[in-house]
């Protein structure tokens, strides 16, 4: 993994702040999921805000399986290279911070991380069939932001992340 510790530590402290200084901004509590895509993938998430604070867990369907590639066997003993290869859908969680200029109207923007599984693909040189297994996992920094509109219970909103793309969300606030 390749993530640095300082702007992580800048990021939490950063949003510590920002909410000990407009503790009045509170956007109460709420659910939400989404819907989205990018590069012809899509996307989905799950979202639970507090006061000014929220946890989205979100995923991107952007991985390809094929049939003739055997992703849990063992590697046979005479193989060819052939390259790494995604191994996993790409998931992760974001950090949000909400703030609500009116009763109707919330934004948020907020960071996250993301990863994915990495695969080495061989082919075995008799048979021609092919294997892929576990190399490594690649971490993703993340951001997002968007709004949403308060309307009774509901909520209805437009955002945008950085690997999950533009999506919709709505939402219940209790």
């Amino acid at each position: 993994m390749n993530i640095k510790r300082g702007p992580l530590i800048l990021l939490v402290s950063g949003l510590i702040l920002i909410s000990l200084a407009q503790s009045s901004l509170a956007a109460g509590q709420g659910f939400w999921v989404s819907r989205g895509g990018r590069d012809d993938c899509s996307s989905f998430s799950l979202g639970y805000a507090w006061q000014c604070f929220a946890l989205e867990i979100g995923f991107l369907n952007d991985v390809d399986y094929y049939n003739d590639t055997d992703y849990f066997g063992s590697w046979p003993g005479d193989y060819q290279l052939l390259g790494v290869e995604q191994r996993t859908s790409t998931g992760g969680l974001d950090l949000l911070y909400l703030f609500d200029p009116s009763d109707r109207f919330l934004f948020y923007c907020g960071h996250g991380l993301y990863y994915h599984e990495l695969g080495q693909t061989v082919e075995e040189t008799g048979t021609g069939k092919k294997y892929n297994k576990y190399l490594s996992m690649k971490m993703m920094p993340a951001h997002s932001m968007g709004f949403k509109y308060k309307w009774a219970k509901l909520q209805f909103g437009v955002g945008y992340h950085s690997i999950r793309g533009v999506n919709g969300h709505i939402g219940f606030v209790f």
